[in-house]
């Protein structure tokens, strides 16, 4: 198709569109309402993976020194565990540090820690983050075993449970996102072909009066990429407007709870609406056709 033939699509499938103001708006608002779906629940997936990510993070061991451990082999016992395969980092706490922190989780009760000044009952330790968390188990019962180490501790009931749930979570934000995307090209498809079905006679004729199949089938490929475009534009700004709110409401209020900041993610979730619209618009306009023009 050359450059007259370009003019003479963008035109026809213009001119179409104002002529059928009712199936465009109606072709639209479906490619917009499902791709406002869809993108909602992509975000929703996205934040649920990020959260399975930062609890499982936060899992860490505990490693108890020996008591009367001389802090030569300490810091020997440092490297070593820096060494074990599956150890991210160790951070060391000196029993100092651990009673201070204590302190403060017991907030207005502290005062109960006030015998302890002199007396200090707590070992030094260290704080052992895994990657991935889940060799946590396997980490544990080789560094159990080096010299200087009194015990190793970790909840490994509530662990296995939080890494049945995270990836109980993956699965669960992985599934929604293909029955959604299924779901939103199975209607919008459908939508673009009943768009089309209510335009066969004038295929029809345009056919039978000697009209190439790309004559007829750019149009239509104009009109359903302006039609998925338009769509798309009210879903990204729709999606990007009520997650930038959702967003700043869920994290004044539950400050605890780790949600993706909006941007950049939003600038990416906007661009791939924006291309998925304009995408479908076209290639649902140029299949739906194709029974149309064997006249």
């Amino acid at each position: 198709m050359g450059l007259e033939g370009l003019s003479f699509a963008l035109h026809e499938g213009l001119v179409s569109i104002r002529r059928n103001t009712l199936m465009s708006l109606v072709a639209a608002s479906t490619v917009a309402v499902c791709l406002f779906f869809l993108a909602g629940v992509s975000l929703l997936s996205v934040n649920m993976e990020h959260m399975a990510g930062t609890f499982e993070s936060q899992v860490h061991l505990r490693v108890y020194v020996a008591q009367g451990t001389d802090q030569k082999t300490v810091k020997e016992l440092e490297t070593k565990i820096g060494q074990v395969d599956g150890v991210g980092s160790v951070a060391f706490v000196c029993k100092e540090a651990a009673l201070e922190r204590m302190r403060k989780q017991f907030g207005e009760q502290k005062d109960l820690l006030a015998g302890l000044e002199g007396t200090n009952p707590l070992p030094d330790s260290f704080e052992v983050r895994v990657e991935p968390p889940q060799k946590i188990n396997d980490v544990a019962l080789v560094v159990e075993k080096l010299k200087g180490v009194e015990k190793v501790q970790f909840r490994q009931d509530i662990v296995e449970k939080l890494f049945s749930l995270t990836s109980a979570v993956r699965g669960f934000g992985i599934a929604i996102v293909v029955v959604m995307a299924g779901g939103a090209l199975f209607i919008m498809s459908n939508t673009i072909r009943i768009t089309v079905f209510s335009r066969r006679r004038e295929v029809g004729i345009m056919k039978l009066v000697g009209a190439t199949d790309s004559l007829i089938r750019g149009p239509f490929m104009v009109e359903g990429l302006v039609l998925g475009f338009s769509g798309s534009i009210v879903a990204a700004a729709s999606i990007f407007a009520l997650y930038t709110w959702l967003f700043e409401a869920v994290t004044s209020s539950l400050p605890f709870l780790p949600l993706v900041t909006p941007q950049p993610l939003l600038i990416q979730v906007s661009g791939a609406v924006l291309g998925a619209g304009a995408f479908i618009g076209g290639l649902g306009s140029a299949v739906s056709l194709r029974r149309y023009l064997r006249v």
